[in-house]
């Protein structure tokens, strides 16, 4: 009867092995898939920190572009009204 006891002991344990073996592999595969996904966030983070940078670049040359324009009508507005006033 002993014999039998052992043997079932055995098999019980050899299912519990088989079952975290098979945890142990499921894991493996969501960590490298983890792993992956965060490579490639990383990277797209990194493409984006460098589009936010060239897009202010472009921001701020429109803007300094925009307030040369402006001051410049500006001036050229003023300067035609001072004429219009100097020939009445």
């Amino acid at each position: 009867m002993q014999p039998k006891v052992e043997e079932e002991k055995y098999y019980s344990l050899k299912k519990a092995v088989t079952r975290l073996q098979e945890h142990l592999s499921t894991q493996r595969i969501i960590s490298e898939t983890l792993s992956e996904e965060n490579q490639k966030l990383k990277h797209e983070l990194k493409t984006l920190k460098r589009n936010q940078s060239s897009l202010e670049e472009k921001v701020n040359t429109m803007t300094n572009l925009f307030q040369k324009t402006f001051a410049d009508l500006t001036k050229e507005t003023i300067n035609k009204i001072a004429k219009r006033n100097k020939n009445k």
